[in-house]
């Protein structure tokens, strides 16, 4: 179940980034977006429950 969420968490934070990325931009920018999705994605379940 982990590995799924995990999927689906970062599915997730590229259909963000990708829906955000402008036409004019390049594609680094939306690089950019990816990573900083990602790591907003993985702060919110940095912690494990007991």
């Amino acid at each position: 179940m982990t590995a799924i969420l995990q999927l689906n968490l970062a599915l997730a934070a590229s259909g963000t980034a990708y829906q955000s990325w402008k036409a004019d931009e390049d594609f680094d920018t939306y690089l950019r977006r990816l990573r900083q999705c990602l790591e907003q994605a993985g702060a919110g379940v940095a912690f494990l429950a007991p």
